[in-house]
């Protein structure tokens, strides 16, 4: 037999106001938010080395791969970088990691973020990659060394798509420009180099991860191809093939 047993009513009122709080707090608990995680675009210190291989395009020639052994950058150097700031399509320029479907839809990862702006990460990425490969410094933020040629670098990122469990693809536009100092005379105009590039690197498996590492490793390839062409003088500068 069943015993009906009726609460006071402050005490029943307690009772259901503590039975409301812990149900709350239950919801509270599973809703809370999965910590974001943060990616760069740089490849760790250390990483293998990578060819100036288009993987669309062909190769760059033998001769124009073999960057000149680094030289230090206090004196020793042959020329010295200027990176500009590099331009991408305001659509991709957020701070999540954006991933595209099958479908044709491009979804934020909410907990998935770039470590800083997206066109900062892809300039520090190439900004180190040319410094360990040519061995020459990038100057945009002090002063150069009188009679130290200058090497301006221009990127226009124009796609930068990531399909999980697929691949990672860029398309970039980018030039070198030798910068000559004002008042100085030169034989003819500064060498300058206009190129299109486009990366694709698959992925391993469905992991955010693994997505990064493919963007991580065209870059590194983009940095191989603009080295291949700063490693010749510039008036034998020339797109990879």
């Amino acid at each position: 037999m069943y015993r009906q047993i009726t609460l006071p009513r402050p005490l029943a009122r307690h009772a259901l106001m503590a039975a409301g709080l812990g149900a709350l707090l239950g919801l509270a608990a599973c809703s809370s938010p999965t910590p974001a995680r943060y990616y760069t675009l740089q490849r760790p210190a250390g990483s293998a080395p990578v060819d100036a291989a288009v993987r669309t395009t062909g190769a760059v020639p033998a001769q124009a791969s073999a960057a000149p052994a680094p030289a230090a950058v206090s004196g020793n150097a042959r020329f010295a970088l200027q990176v500009l700031p590099v331009r991408v399509p305001p659509a991709i320029d957020l701070p999540q990691v954006l991933v595209r479907s099958s479908e044709g839809e491009v979804v934020p990862l909410e907990n998935a973020r770039w470590l800083g702006p997206l066109a900062d990460e892809i300039r520090a990425a190439v900004v180190t990659q040319l410094g360990r490969t040519l061995g020459v410094p990038e100057v945009s933020a002090v002063s150069v060394p009188a009679g130290l040629p200058v090497y301006r670098v221009q990127l226009d990122v124009t796609r930068f798509d990531t399909v999980r469990g697929q691949y990672a693809m860029q398309d970039v536009a980018w030039s070198v420009r030798e910068m000559v100092p004002a008042g100085q005379a030169t034989n003819g105009s500064p060498a300058v180099v206009l190129c299109q590039s486009r990366q694709v690197e698959s992925v391993s498996d469905e992991s955010t991860p693994a997505l990064i590492q493919a963007h991580q490793q065209s870059l590194a390839r983009l940095s191989a191809q603009i080295a291949a062409t700063l490693a010749r003088p510039p008036a034998e500068w020339r797109c990879p093939a």
